[in-house]
């Protein structure tokens, strides 16, 4: 892998575009969260306020039919010597570790972000040569960086759900880690919510929010509570549909959803589908 994929898709971004403010913000999360990354890495420790690591991301231009932005990373040939050889072959592989760890951390997927920790703890663990810390030392001081970068996450989420649908880390032929809105979500409301995998679950409608594309649903776990489950579905859009005609009769549907939960708690639903075993739901 020589460079780094970056893709939005869905939305504005299928028709190559999107708000310059939201891809700007973007673009300097990302740049934020790669230097933070190879800095400790390479040293050992967070990068200084404002110190800029020796390999810098570059984009070239971005590809059309979607908003797909290629980063390179650029070299500055006189301090590379004072640089370890395997954080300079190995710096793309590096970030997009870095990278895939902090969106997955703060987007609420603890376990599929511990993954990438673990390649970059053995990348470490390979050049030992290189180190001067310990496996627990270098965790902790993993760690401790990651904790101050989650404005960057922020930032780079932000074209998510403000013209984009999803945001795609692609090795190779195919994404490597997919930013969707709730994981973006999540990584906004900066409260450790924890994004659950897409699930079946049968819905009590109590009430249709047109304008922001919402239902107000029984929560599943008891009566006299309610959630609000955010529609993705585009035919939520079309009238007449299943979700408006269960809010009419404040009846159930079945649907495919991401659950989000915040303290434990189910707090909202992101409804995706509706679930094919339910009649009337569309064929792929």
């Amino acid at each position: 892998m020589h460079s780094l994929h970056f893709k939005f898709e869905g939305d504005e971004a299928d028709r190559h575009r999107l708000p310059m403010r939201h891809l700007g913000a973007a673009l300097v999360g990302i740049d934020g969260i790669v230097n933070q990354g190879l800095f400790v890495f390479a040293y050992g420790r967070p990068a200084p306020k404002r110190r800029r690591f020796e390999l810098q991301l570059s984009t070239e231009e971005p590809k059309s039919g979607s908003v797909e932005i290629i980063a390179i990373l650029k070299d500055s040939q006189w301090v590379l010597p004072l640089l370890r050889d395997f954080v300079v072959s190995g710096g793309i592989e590096i970030s997009k570790h870095f990278l895939s760890y902090v969106l997955l951390r703060f987007g609420g997927r603890p376990t599929e972000a511990n993954k990438h920790m673990e390649a970059l703890l053995q990348m470490n663990r390979d050049h030992l040569d290189a180190r001067n810390q310990n496996d627990e030392q270098w965790r902790q001081t993993f760690l401790a960086v990651v904790d101050r970068l989650a404005p960057q996450a922020k930032q780079v989420v932000a074209p998510v759900g403000n013209g984009a649908g999803t945001l795609q880390l692609i090795d190779g032929v195919s994404p490597s880690l997919v930013v969707d809105e709730p994981m973006a979500d999540a990584i906004r409301a900066r409260q450790g919510d924890q994004v659950g995998d897409m699930t079946s679950i049968e819905i009590q409608v109590d009430g249709v929010i047109h304008h922001s594309r919402q239902l107000k649903i029984q929560h599943p776990d008891g009566e006299g509570r309610f959630i609000t489950a955010e529609i993705r579905d585009p035919l939520f859009t079309e009238l007449p549909n299943p979700y408006a005609e269960a809010a009419a009769a404040m009846s159930s549907i079945r649907v495919m959803a991401k659950p989000v939960y915040r303290n434990g708690e189910l707090f909202k639903l992101y409804v995706m589908d509706i679930a094919r075993d339910q009649g009337g739901a569309r064929q792929s």
